[in-house]
């Protein structure tokens, strides 16, 4: 063998070898294309994508929860100084009522901003005599023969009739 043929058989050898490399590689890539490595490269997918989203879900849940405690609070809170207003009308005199609300905006009964600006607006404009008032005692009424009375001697029955109360007898 001369020199010339043993050159082509090492470049022949270093092709084969080289072949070889690229043959290995693309097993090896082949080996990831699988059907049961796709299958589970898709599961595993789907289980991050479900934890993320129960976990997105679930903080989202808490946060509608703690919006609904307090706007029910705060509705609540609303309502409450809705029922004082009330009660600071119920005098019978429409001054006396208006002093209230006054008195009820300076001490800081009424604290719920809307509520309280649409009070101090009523009251910068409020006209001696003039104004909202309730009777007083008003939720103490009882229906008596279809007559709204505060008379604390006439008992309510459901036939609408009106029975006087036995008076006790001094000795």
């Amino acid at each position: 063998m001369d020199d010339t043929e043993k050159a082509i058989r090492e470049r022949e050898l270093i092709i084969k070898e080289r072949e070889l490399d690229l043959k290995m590689a693309e097993h090896r890539r082949m080996r990831l294309n699988t059907p049961v490595i796709l299958a589970l490269i898709a599961a595993f997918t789907g289980l991050l994508s479900n934890a993320f989203v129960s976990w997105y879900n679930a903080g989202e849940q808490r946060a509608l929860e703690e919006r609904r405690f307090t706007e029910g609070a705060r509705l609540q809170e609303i309502r409450s100084q809705q029922e004082r207003i009330v009660e600071f009308l119920k005098t019978n005199n429409t001054d006396k009522a208006t002093d209230n609300l006054n008195f009820a905006v300076q001490v800081g009964i009424i604290s719920e901003p809307a509520i309280r600006e649409g009070l101090k607006a009523y009251l910068a404009t409020a006209q001696p005599g003039k104004g909202p008032a309730l009777i007083a005692g008003w939720g103490n009424t009882k229906v008596a023969g279809g007559v709204y009375t505060s008379d604390p001697s006439v008992e309510y029955n459901y036939n609408y009739t009106m029975k006087r109360k036995p008076r006790a007898v001094k000795p």
